[in-house]
C-alpha cells in the first residue's frame, strides 16, 4: 500500500507497472486507479497496457467500464477472461479483437448463437476466414454441443471435421455424455486425455482408442485393473 502511493507521487510508471504485474488485493486495485490521473499521459498508457493483461484476476467488468475511455490496450483485454461478451457488445467503439473475443470471453449459449451469425454474415467475406473464425469460437472453453451442431449443419462454409475436434475434445462444456452420444465423430483422445472430467471408467470403455497415456498418468485416479490393462495395451501397441 505505502510502496505503491510513493510509486504513483515520484510519478514511477516502470515499478508501478512491476508491482501491478503481479497479483495485488481487489481494493488496492480500485483504489489506486484513481491515482492514475496524476501520471503523465504516456505513463498512463504505460500503465493500463500492464493492467490489460488477464495476470490480475481482480481486473472486472465494473472496474474497466468505470475507467474505460482511459488508454488500455484493447487488443489484450479482449483475451481477459472475467468478460462477457455482453460487455463488448456494449462498448463496441472500442478497437477489440474479435477473434480473441471469441476465443476468451464469458459467453452462454445465446452469446455463442448470436457470435457465429455475426461470423456467417458480417463482412469476413471469404470461406477461409469464416472457418477460421468458427474455430476461434469452438476454442472457447465455455463453447456448447448445441453450437457444435449448428455448425456442423452448416451448408455454406466448409470446416475441416477432424481440426474442428481436435478442438473441442477437452472442453469443459464437452460431457463425456455427449461425447459417448456422439462416438463416431472424429473425436482427438490424445487431446482429450487432458480433459478436466475424464475418468478412468470411460478410458477403460474405450480403451482401444489412441489416448495419450502420460496425460492420463496425471489427469485420473487409476486402479490396478486399469493400470493392467493400460500397460497391456501399451505393450501390444509397442
Amino acid at each position: 500500500n505505502k510502496i505503491l502511493t510513493q510509486l504513483v507521487k515520484r510519478d514511477n510508471s516502470n515499478k508501478i507497472m512491476t508491482l501491478w504485474s503481479h497479483y495485488i488485493e481487489k481494493n488496492y486495485l480500485e483504489n489506486y486507479l484513481e491515482k492514475y490521473g496524476s501520471l503523465k499521459e504516456s505513463n498512463q498508457y504505460k500503465i493500463f497496457n500492464v493492467l490489460s493483461s488477464n495476470h490480475n484476476y481482480h481486473l472486472n467488468e465494473s472496474i474497466i467500464e468505470k475507467y474505460i475511455d482511459k488508454p488500455w490496450c484493447y487488443k489484450t483485454l479482449s483475451r481477459s477472461p472475467n468478460i462477457h461478451w455482453k460487455f463488448f457488445k456494449k462498448h463496441n467503439q472500442h478497437p477489440w479483437s474479435f477473434k480473441d473475443i471469441l476465443s476468451h470471453c464469458q459467453m452462454d449459449k445465446e452469446d455463442q448463437h448470436e457470435a457465429l451469425q455475426q461470423i456467417i454474415t458480417s463482412h469476413i467475406t471469404t470461406n477461409e476466414e469464416k472457418e477460421q473464425f468458427i474455430y476461434y469460437l469452438v476454442s472457447n472453453q465455455h463453447i456448447q454441443w448445441e453450437i457444435i451442431q449448428t455448425i456442423l449443419s452448416l451448408n455454406n462454409i466448409t470446416i475441416n471435421l477432424e481440426h474442428l475436434f481436435i478442438i473441442i475434445s477437452n472442453k469443459s462444456a464437452i460431457t463425456l455424455d455427449i461425447i459417448e452420444n456422439n462416438i463416431d465423430y472424429p473425436w482427438n483422445y490424445k487431446r482429450m486425455s487432458n480433459h478436466p472430467n475424464i475418468t478412468s471408467a470411460f478410458v477403460y470403455k474405450y480403451l482401444d482408442k489412441d489416448w495419450d497415456f502420460n496425460k492420463l498418468f496425471f489427469n485420473i485416479e487409476m486402479d490396478y485393473e486399469f493400470l493392467g490393462a493400460m500397460f497391456k495395451k501399451l505393450a501390444i501397441d509397442g
